[in-house]
């Protein structure tokens, strides 16, 4: 539909990619998220129409789980997208905020997560930049994953150390950081690694460090294994981190769903409580 923005309400977020405001549509009468996004000056129009056909194929993904993309916009100086509006906060802000979160809600949320990427592999589209500030817990304990149809174009690209990369250092499979081709075992890895911040309050690399050992730690795959920080979780818990961040691809679960079958299956078989 036509975006006809009544007004805007407020500043939601900002980042490396753009920023993102709250806006009345008028057409609809809903609120809508608008994200702006931070072009680079010397952006060809191929990079440019690439982001929008990701966008578009994005916008036909309709899950409960997935925040939906309504449309998309450019012209001028302006590049943005409407979407979704989710009332609640991202599992990082969750995380930040309570100093404890049970091993049955952790898994709850990851595997809706699981399941919103599920569908997106079921297109066969790779969402490649997932981390806890793109899972989202709306107000009624709904889990969205946002960002689908930016992270797997160049134009959510930067140069490091001489190499194209996409995703988010502590986050991004090796493969990733290593320039090469994503896969759905590349969101396994996101979301596994999701699984772990969101039990450890850290990257599965550490604290954060200087751009260039991140990226080394991350081109190989070298993580702090979550039973040295955390002993105290059932042995199947620290399985699914460590398969879903094993270091080649083949050696993790195949997709999305099998990840999210994997949790269910945890959830269920356990014959003794999660954490010790």
């Amino acid at each position: 539909h036509r975006l006809k923005v009544g007004s805007f309400e407020e500043l939601l977020g900002r980042g490396g990619m753009g920023a993102v405001m709250l806006a009345r549509d008028r057409s609809l009468g809903r609120m809508v998220a608008l994200k702006f996004l931070a072009i680079p000056a010397n952006a060809d129009d191929g990079k440019l129409e690439g982001l929008r056909l990701e966008a578009e194929r994005a916008g036909r993904l309709n899950h409960e789980n997935v925040v939906q993309i309504y449309s998309w916009h450019s012209g001028g100086q302006l590049t943005f997208f409407a979407m979704e509006y989710v009332e609640g906060e991202s599992l990082q802000q969750l995380r930040q905020r309570e100093a404890k979160i049970s091993p049955e809600e952790v898994l709850r949320i990851i595997a809706e997560a699981s399941a919103g990427v599920e569908a997106a592999h079921e297109q066969g589209l790779l969402h490649r930049d997932i981390k806890p500030q793109n899972i989202m817990i709306s107000r009624n304990r709904r889990v969205k994953v946002a960002d689908f149809g930016l992270s797997a174009n160049a134009m959510d690209e930067r140069l490091r150390d001489g190499q194209r990369i996409s995703g988010t250092l502590g986050f991004m499979a090796p493969e990733q950081a290593r320039g090469e081709p994503g896969s759905f075992a590349t969101d396994v890895y996101g979301l596994a690694a999701t699984l772990y911040y969101a039990f450890a309050k850290v990257s599965a690399y550490g604290q954060p460090q200087r751009t260039k050992q991140m990226l080394l730690k991350n081109q190989e795959g070298t993580i702090i294994p979550l039973r040295d920080v955390m002993p105290d979780l059932h042995p199947m818990i620290h399985h699914l981190v460590d398969r879903g961040m094993a270091p080649e691809p083949h050696q993790r679960f195949e997709n999305a769903k099998e990840f999210r079958k994997a949790i269910q299956n945890t959830m269920l078989r356990s014959d003794e409580p999660l954490v010790r």
